[in-house]
């Protein structure tokens, strides 16, 4: 757990957050802003708030005529990397994924936009996505998504 000490009133004095959010839901106008460095979050992975951030991934079957049923991701958000397993004999040169950003966020995979439950990719390798603040295209995350095919 990650315990940000913020100055509120004056040196020396200090309040602690921890678990920054309401409720469940994590958006932008829930984090900490300081007025004079920028973006308090930013810097502080799994302080439940950054602006190009994964949150959930999946292949729905729906969208894939190569899966029976769904199958979901698994997320390592310190290393920011996707897991999937898929069936025996699925084809990975033309999967679509579903999947959630953080609130303000837009993803690509080199120069292609990602759409969820659009765009289609070839997870014969691993695939990066590059996250984007769409406030501020500087501040970008990439998640690689590794797909693994059961024996």
């Amino acid at each position: 757990m990650l315990i940000l000490n913020v100055s509120i009133g004056g040196s020396g004095n200090f309040n602690t957050f921890t678990n920054n959010k309401k409720g469940t839901t994590i958006s932008a106008e829930e984090h900490i802003w300081l007025k004079n460095s920028g973006d308090g979050h930013w810097d502080y992975l799994n302080n439940d708030y950054s602006p190009a951030e994964v949150t959930t991934y999946k292949f729905l079957a729906i969208d894939n005529s190569a899966l029976a049923s769904d199958v979901e991701g698994d997320l390592n958000l310190a290393n920011r990397t996707i897991s999937l397993t898929v069936p025996s004999g699925t084809d990975l040169t033309g999967l679509v994924a579903t999947f959630t950003l953080v609130t303000g966020a837009s993803a690509q995979v080199g120069t292609t936009s990602q759409l969820s439950g659009t765009t289609s990719n070839n997870f014969t390798n691993p695939v990066i996505y590059t996250v984007f603040d769409t406030a501020d295209s500087s501040k970008t995350t990439n998640w690689t998504v590794t797909v693994t095919v059961s024996p």
